[in-house]
C-alpha cells in the first residue's frame, strides 16, 4: 500500500503533467490559428 505522503505526491504530479498538457494544446491550438491567418 501507498503511504498517504506518496499518494498527496503522485496526485500533485498528475495535476502537474495535466496543466502542462493544457497548456501545451492551448499553444498549439494559438499556433494554428496563427498560421491560418
Amino acid at each position: 500500500m501507498l503511504k498517504y505522503k506518496d499518494k498527496k505526491c503522485i496526485v500533485k504530479g498528475v495535476m502537474i503533467i495535466n496543466n502542462l498538457l493544457k497548456e501545451k494544446v492551448l499553444w498549439n491550438i494559438a499556433f494554428l490559428i496563427l498560421l491560418d491567418l
